[in-house]
């Protein structure tokens, strides 16, 4: 989970920004989005895929984003 304005200044989140699959999912109280997340991270590979939570500063909308790694 990490802010917007953090990965752009920095160009990616960093160690601390990274959150177990429980500690993640008691961020969002909407249980729409909790489930959707919650999906989304059963159903990735781990050892080529991430899933990220970005935030945005305007409004603290979140989107939900898979990563493939090569």
């Amino acid at each position: 989970m990490v802010y917007a304005s953090d990965v752009i200044e920095r160009d990616g989140p960093a160690e601390y920004d990274y959150r177990t699959k429980e500690e993640i999912l008691e961020v969002f109280d909407n249980l729409s989005s909790q489930r959707k997340l919650k999906q989304m991270i059963d159903a990735y590979n781990q050892k080529k895929e991430g899933v990220m939570a970005l935030i945005t500063d305007h409004s603290n909308a979140t989107y939900f984003i898979t990563v493939k790694f090569d």
